[in-house]
């Protein structure tokens, strides 16, 4: 039988891995492009952060999360927008 804790340190481990890798990759694609055109994916985190809020933990919508949401999509869409023409 595993024990609690050993659960929750190979969870830890596995989401600190994760963490590491997304940044190298981000830190590898800063190379390539210029991180106005990256940062909407930084952006786009905490839209699923969010989501996962609200359909996993069964947070409650508020207008402020949905307002933010859309913020950041609207934001996103205008700054690749505004990108491609210049």
């Amino acid at each position: 039988m595993v024990r609690y804790w050993v659960f929750l340190l190979f969870a830890l481990c596995y989401v600190a891995f994760n963490g590491g890798v997304r940044n190298g990759l981000l830190l590898q694609a800063l190379k390539f492009t210029t991180a106005v055109t990256l940062q909407p994916f930084n952006y786009a985190l905490l839209v699923f952060a969010s989501l996962i809020g609200v359909f996993v933990f069964r947070e409650t919508l508020d207008t402020l999360l949905v307002v933010g949401t859309l913020l950041v999509i609207f934001g996103g869409k205008f700054s690749v927008g505004r990108n491609k023409t210049s």
